[in-house]
């Protein structure tokens, strides 16, 4: 799987994203965006992501509160380093890999039928 919209991605989902040598696992949650991340942080935290698609070979931005204006914040942040950005970006690193898993209600209810 090369890229996935992010508003494609429904509730309880999961994505397995590589980045370099570490995962992070993504479960979207109810709002719009809102995800949260196991593996990735000392402990679970639950992020926004920013962009439209998630895609390989890309970076991956994301926030710990939902953000209005994406595009003038990125844009504001760019001249700014460290500790004051709201946007982050998994270290900088591009994303490796992007596995995601089906629900597996959909899948048991699918079979039932």
């Amino acid at each position: 799987m090369d890229s996935i919209e992010v508003a494609s991605i429904k509730p309880g989902q999961e994505l397995t994203l590589t980045f370099g040598n570490r995962d992070a696992v993504l479960t979207k949650l109810e709002a719009s965006r809102h995800f949260k991340v196991d593996s990735w942080f000392p402990e679970e935290q639950e992020i926004y992501i920013l962009d439209d698609v998630i895609q390989e070979d890309e970076l991956l931005h994301y926030a710990f509160e939902p953000i209005e204006n994406y595009a003038a914040l990125l844009q504001e942040e760019s001249k700014s380093f460290g500790v004051k950005r709201r946007i982050q970006d998994f270290l900088g690193r591009t994303l490796d890999t992007l596995e995601m898993e089906e629900e597996e209600e959909e899948e048991d209810e699918e079979s039932e039928e």
